[in-house]
């Protein structure tokens, strides 16, 4: 990712975006500028959408794919930097290691909704050529994620690994599974693609996750679905077949279990909400 060299600034743009489960030595700062769709941080499945901040740590597996439902592309500014950026001793024992013991957190993946503010800041890295200015700006911004106390750590625990015969695998069962979610998959059928048999499968699967594959398919329709709702018309039934539930009551109650309330209250408030923030 960064050769010879601690600070990398990309702005990214697409449509199949970041679709692949994969992991890199760099810790990962993500701003979502535009676009909506699912994350897969460590085992933590999550809806991003913009205004959104992520963090993502050392040798961190995630995967960020675009809501087949957003008819926009995913546009995100990318700060890729390593701890040796503002010295790693002066990090762990100077004046900055309280910033130093924040970074490691980052192992477990953090989210911070609706950062409007810092995602202006972070505009910034693009306007100034100065190394020492990016590093000021970055330092900035950091210390406002430290402290602010809405974001949310997306894993219970660290989550780094360096397994690239694992990461393949869960790569491809991820890409499967996210292309058949209207389909009734049986795991024998998600083995197969991992070129592993049922029973090793499973025990692979929730070693490294923490979750069955069940529980894993069941958050990512939920997931999915919560995109639909807030960005298409489709009615609620519509959506329910669509991402593999055989029946709307069991949807109903499938989403209220992971979400809190219905499908039906959970698009009015934030179809509410939207409206009220443009």
């Amino acid at each position: 990712m960064l050769k010879n060299e601690s600070l990398k600034v990309q702005m990214d743009r697409g449509t199949d975006f970041y679709a692949h489960y994969h992991y890199h030595k760099e810790l990962q700062l993500t701003a979502f500028l535009e676009g909506e769709g699912s994350m897969m941080i460590g085992n933590h499945l999550h809806h991003f959408s913009i205004g959104d901040l992520l963090c993502i740590g050392e040798n961190i597996p995630h995967l960020l794919q675009r809501s087949s439902s957003s008819k926009e592309d995913v546009i995100v500014l990318n700060v890729y930097f390593t701890k040796e950026l503002f010295g790693l001793q002066l990090l762990a024992e100077g004046e900055l290691k309280d910033l130093f013991l924040f970074l490691t957190q980052w192992e477990k993946g953090l989210l911070l909704a609706g950062a409007n503010q810092l995602l202006a800041q972070l505009k910034q890295l693009k306007e100034t050529e100065s190394i020492v200015s990016k590093i000021g700006i970055i330092l900035h911004v950091l210390d406002q994620i430290k402290s602010n106390k809405q974001k949310q750590w997306l894993n219970k625990f660290s989550y780094s690994f360096a397994d690239e015969d694992l990461g393949q695998r869960l790569d491809a069962i991820y890409r499967f599974s996210l292309s058949n979610l209207h389909t009734s998959i049986r795991l024998e059928e998600v083995a197969k693609c991992a070129n592993l048999s049922v029973s090793r499968f499973c025990r692979v699967f929730k070693k490294h996750t923490g979750k069955t594959y069940i529980q894993f398919l069941q958050g990512l329709r939920i997931e999915t679905a919560c995109s639909q709702l807030l960005h298409s018309e489709k009615n609620i039934s519509e959506i329910a077949f669509q991402n593999g539930f055989i029946n709307l009551s069991n949807f109903n109650k499938t989403f209220k279990a992971a979400k809190g309330e219905v499908p039906s209250a959970y698009r009015k408030r934030l179809k509410s909400f939207k409206n009220d923030n443009t």
